[in-house]
């Protein structure tokens, strides 16, 4: 199985890409890289990181996911956790500049403006320590996981510099396998409503309802016009489950107020056991 992951190896994403399942082929791309592998059927699963707990949703991520192709479904998820390392080669008073993924720098924005530094993106962290490497200037340095720094023989400068010391990012797995319910499942859709007054609160009322406990909501424009959006939301169920079902139903039928479904667009992006634990970085 193919299994690509944001970054080279010793990113969060190859990380987890291993945690996964270590025997099969990884493969390493971009945030670009991957939407294109995928829609060329170039892999079989991509690990993508969708929200973070200190920085919030992970929009190229949630682009993929609403360019999917059919075929293809979130088919489980990871939680990790996050620590930033400062690496370079020369010491911290000498750092003028850091570089790291955009991800990476907003995750540590409050000490890299203690600190006074400017800061450059990067495609990925990884890509980050390989541009600390090529320079070798001791005032840039890489916002980074401790092993890509290892793997590419650059220094630590110093430890933890994320802003919240509890930072955990969550990815998910996309791939063609079936998942069957296991009784802890999350469940990822993808809707969009009319722009009309309430539109939003018929949806949020139905998934009230029907006792649906909702976990994430993130609303990302639609494409086209101003003014239009989708929301990607979790719930807690499987589609499986008989009064998740029927909620996904009640969110298609006909209301008067809208002169239509409840809903103008509905995808399931899929069904899979909620993550259990934390991995450590």
């Amino acid at each position: 199985m193919k299994r690509g992951f944001l970054g080279r190896v010793g990113s969060n994403s190859h990380r987890v890409a291993l945690t996964i399942g270590p025997q099969d082929e990884l493969v390493s791309l971009s945030s670009f890289g991957l939407g294109q592998a995928l829609a060329k059927d170039e892999i079989d699963q991509a690990v993508l990181p969708v929200e973070n707990s200190t920085d919030g949703d992970v929009s190229w991520a949630l682009r993929i996911l609403k360019m999917l192709k059919k075929d293809y479904s979130i088919v489980g998820e990871a939680v990790l956790k996050i620590d930033w390392k400062l690496a370079g080669f020369g010491l911290l008073n000498q750092v003028k500049k850091v570089a790291s993924h955009p991800q990476g720098l907003a995750q540590c924005g409050i000490r890299i403006g203690e600190m006074g530094l400017e800061t450059q993106e990067a495609d990925s962290t990884t890509v980050a320590v390989e541009l600390v490497v090529q320079c070798k200037d001791p005032a840039l340095a890489a916002i980074c996981t401790e092993r890509a720094a290892l793997e590419n023989g650059v220094p630590l400068i110093a430890g933890n510099i994320s802003d919240d010391a509890e930072n955990v990012t969550r990815f998910v797995v996309v791939g063609r396998d079936k998942v069957s319910p296991t009784g802890c499942d999350r469940t990822s859709i993808l809707f969009g409503t009319q722009n009309k007054h309430g539109a939003l609160r018929r949806v949020l009322d139905i998934l009230d309802v029907m006792g649906i406990n909702m976990t994430m909501i993130i609303s990302k424009p639609a494409g086209g016009k101003l003014g239009a959006y989708v929301f990607f939301v979790d719930v807690e169920g499987n589609v499986a489950d008989e009064k998740l079902g029927w909620a996904l139903r009640l969110l298609q039928d006909e209301d008067p107020r809208n002169g239509g479904s409840v809903v103008e667009s509905l995808r399931i992006l899929g069904s899979y056991p909620r993550a259990q634990e934390v991995i450590n970085a």
